[in-house]
């Protein structure tokens, strides 16, 4: 069910442990603590060339969510976040 994990089923109704996040760069994990108007967030986490590797924008007031990441060291990252 974790929109993240690469064998990720939107069919999926039971929260299970076997979610899949292969890497073969730098494993790292992201928390996004929505304490004040979660539901105006919106962000994403930009590569050195461009591309968009995670994005998010589904959060209630007061969720705390931890997101995997796999990070190639030979990039640098930018955060944008939007309200």
């Amino acid at each position: 069910m974790d929109i993240y994990a690469d064998n990720y089923n939107a069919d999926a109704n039971i929260d299970g442990e076997e979610c899949l996040y292969p890497c073969d760069g730098t494993a790292a994990t992201m928390t996004v603590n929505a304490s004040n108007y979660g539901n105006e967030m919106y962000w994403e986490l930009i590569d050195s060339v461009g591309l968009i590797i995670a994005a998010a924008d589904v959060y209630s007031t007061g969720d705390i969510v931890e997101i995997p990441l796999c990070l190639d060291l030979n990039h640098n990252y930018t955060m944008n976040a939007y309200d």
